[in-house]
């Protein structure tokens, strides 16, 4: 009984860390897709602003 009672425990302890370790992986991927996202958020707005910037030059002229 000893030995069984270890066993679950030792499987309980495993289950638990592979569910931590999920967590972390979980929450790193979001942190990349959110830097990703905002990276790209930023690149629209300066390609808009560009965008913007040529129009004025082109109307000036």
């Amino acid at each position: 009984m000893s030995s069984n009672f270890i066993r679950k425990t030792i499987s309980a302890i495993y289950y638990l860390s592979q569910l931590y370790i999920s967590a972390i992986y979980l929450s790193y991927l979001s942190q990349l897709s959110i830097i990703y996202l905002s990276y790209l958020s930023q690149l629209s707005i300066s390609t808009i602003y560009l965008n913007y910037l040529s129009q004025l030059e082109d109307a000036a002229d």
